[in-house]
């Protein structure tokens, strides 16, 4: 008997979601935390399901691991560029996320 579609996506959504928890809570422990992540994507990948923006912004590209501002990550602000830049602390790779500054334009 085959499942639908939207039942099975749903169920690999809220174990996406579990796992990311348990990633976050085990940050300190790479190994742990990293085979979390590792599972996670393969679950997302296998059921065809885009990560939330949440989940793949505290993820590190390059080494897979958990990013947390003060212990995994370090957040700078580039005034002249607008920007973040996000460093992993574990395998230094870096991100330029771009922000806009909120004006009011009352007159």
């Amino acid at each position: 008997m085959r499942h639908p579609r939207a039942l099975v996506s749903s169920i690999a959504s809220q174990r996406i979601e579990i796992l990311f928890g348990y990633a976050m809570q085990n940050f300190e422990d790479r190994k742990l935390s990293s085979a979390y992540v590792a599972h996670l994507e393969r679950l997302s990948m296998h059921h065809r399901i885009r990560l939330p923006k949440r989940i793949n912004d505290s993820i590190c590209r390059k080494c897979h691991s958990v990013l947390v501002p003060g212990k995994t990550l370090s957040i700078r602000v580039i005034g002249k560029k607008r920007a973040f830049a996000y460093k992993c602390l574990n395998c230094g790779s870096a991100k330029l996320v771009s922000f806009e500054i909120a004006t009011n334009k009352e007159k």
